[in-house]
């Protein structure tokens, strides 16, 4: 059976189970029935007819089967053509890196960074690379369906080819305002404003991406609003610190569009918290970053707990702030004791290195003394015609292996050791002090919101008792840790003598022995002078004898041949 009659056979099978199942008949159309009338329910009998079925009736419409066929499950009615299927790079690297490189250029203008006052040379990077390179990429992203990318790089593009323009003659912008130089400070600032405004809308809809994602438009919005304000008041401070942010802002900018570039095959660095990261990353960072995650989370918590509490210190007023004298005394003790435990750290471990630099010293000194005998044709003969430079060598080799070694594992134990470990403490009561004083702000916040709806009843006649409920739970905590505090600060201020005493008592030990070894040794070298020197030191005549040998120095032909 050919394939011809294979496909006749399955179009014959399908007319059959068609018509019985639609109650059709089996049979043929033979012209006997109702030629092209419906029934009652206005649907017309389908028939077939001719050899082999080869023409199906439909009403008053006669097919050829194979038409009809085509018409319904051929290209006799395509439809749309499907969309062609395009694979595009991630553009944001690319428009990121030339919004940080003017924003640098710029900001490091502003800076005044290496006594730069003329802003010209960010033009070229402004007109091309911060420009036209970053609106390609804006709408590069908007081809990719991210209306936020495509929104904020092609924006950005446009500004930088915009402030440019106001340092290009040709546009006469500045000329417009050589009457009145206030105007055109007036007139930027303005400008500026407006983008700050712009930016910090665009920060609102990074809230929920990563920390340096949304740090890199608050700043930037912050560094737009400094030198807005600058260019009004023509501040030299202002429009510094705007710059100096600018600064921070570019290289948060590049961290962002690093992050889109670096990956397991270029780089080693193999994650970025970034959320153009997360676009290239995001079936690994699915199934590998819960830890990341939480640990994003837990710093976006604490970035919003941080601005918030930055907020109320500004708005609660002084009946609200809670003052506790007490602990102020106990932890402006405890800073005085941090301060100096960190002092004696640090002297510590520099006596430490300077024992060593002393004797390294001394054994490189004794070296060339010895060189210095060695060369000499003055051999002395009372000490049996031996060289004391090497007697002195030796002394002191031994003195730096025997005793300064020797003592290097002792005072690390004894000294330096529990001394590292008591500042150690410091970081973790800084952290406590630290908590405390969150506390004490959350409790003020809390403080602050009851005594208003005190004072303004809501019309949500719960939000009183809800506000109540928050400020005897902060308070509890305060408190708490406050008391905690309190009662400890002075224990470890206290308990400090007895600590350090076993280290201090140690440290006099160590010194002595250090002092009294290098005299035992140092003395023994005086037996091998010569016994007209030590009779000439004892008799405070060694002077003299210098004074003597330095003039027939002086007396040399060999002196005065640079003067002559």
């Amino acid at each position: 059976m050919s394939s011809s009659d294979i496909e006749k056979r399955q179009s014959s099978d399908f007319d059959v189970t068609y018509r019985q199942q639609h109650g059709y008949g089996t049979g043929s159309y033979n012209g006997s029935e109702n030629y092209g009338k419906a029934d009652e329910n206005g649907v017309h009998k389908v028939f077939t007819e001719g050899e082999n079925d080869k023409y199906i009736v439909i009403g008053r419409q006669k097919f050829l089967r194979d038409d009809l066929f085509q018409a319904f499950g051929g290209t006799l009615n395509p439809g749309l053509a499907p969309p062609s299927q395009h694979k595009f790079a991630n553009p944001a690297p690319l428009g990121l890196s030339g919004f940080a490189l003017t924003t640098f250029v710029l900001s490091m203008v502003n800076a005044k960074a290496q006594g730069l006052t003329i802003p010209n040379v960010f033009v070229g990077p402004a007109m091309f690379y911060g420009g036209i390179v970053q609106t390609i990429a804006g709408i590069w992203e908007l081809a990719l369906e991210n209306t936020f990318g495509g929104t904020a790089l092609c924006s950005y593009g446009g500004f930088w080819m915009s402030f440019s323009a106001l340092y290009i003659p040709w546009f006469g912008i500045v000329d417009a305002y050589k009457e009145d130089q206030g105007q055109l400070g007036n007139a930027v600032g303005v400008y500026l404003l407006g983008w700050t405004i712009f930016t910090y809308g665009l920060s609102i809809c990074t809230m929920k991406s990563t920390l340096m994602f949304f740090a890199l438009y608050f700043l930037l919005g912050t560094t737009f609003l400094l030198l807005a304000i600058g260019s009004i008041t023509d501040k030299f401070g202002v429009n510094r610190a705007g710059g100096i942010l600018g600064i921070i802002v570019a290289f948060i900018a590049w961290y962002n569009a690093f992050a889109g570039l670096a990956n397991k095959r270029n780089s080693y660095v193999k994650k970025f918290s970034s959320v153009l990261y997360k676009q290239q990353q995001l079936l690994s960072y699915k199934q590998q970053s819960s830890t990341s995650y939480e640990f994003i989370k837990m710093s976006w918590e604490g970035f919003k707990k941080a601005i918030n509490r930055a907020g109320n210190s500004v708005m609660i007023k002084n009946v609200d702030r809670t003052i506790d004298k007490d602990f102020d005394i106990e932890e402006r003790r405890y800073k005085v004791l941090q301060k100096a435990g960190d002092s004696l750290q640090k002297e510590a471990k520099g006596y430490l290195d300077s024992l060593r630099a002393v004797t390294a010293s001394q054994v490189t000194v004794a070296e060339v003394i010895s060189n210095l005998y060695d060369d000499s044709k003055f051999v002395n003969s009372s000490a049996g015609g031996y060289n004391v430079g090497n007697y002195y060598l030796q002394c002191v080799q031994d003195f730096d292996t025997e005793t300064v070694k020797q003592l290097d594992g002792p005072f690390r134990e004894t000294v330096l050791d529990p001394v590292t470990k008591f500042s150690g403490y410091f970081k973790e009561i800084n952290e406590a002090i630290k908590k405390r004083e969150h506390k004490k702000q959350d409790y003020d916040a809390a403080k602050a919101k009851t005594r208003r709806l005190v004072d303004k009843p809501a019309k949500d006649a719960t939000k009183l008792p809800r506000a109540e409920k928050e400020l005897n739970l902060a308070k509890d905590i305060y408190e708490n840790l406050n008391e905690s505090l309190k009662q400890e600060l002075p224990q470890l201020v206290a308990l400090r003598v007895p600590y350090y005493d076993p280290s201090f008592e140690a440290l006099v030990k160590i010194q002595l022995r250090f002092c009294t070894d290098g005299y035992t040794r140092l003395a023994q070298i005086q037996q091998y002078l010569d016994q007209q020197s030590r009779d000439d030191y004892a008799n405070g005549l060694l002077d003299d004898r210098i004074d003597s040998l330095l003039q027939q120095m002086q007396s040399l032909d060999i002196c005065a041949l640079g003067i002559k």
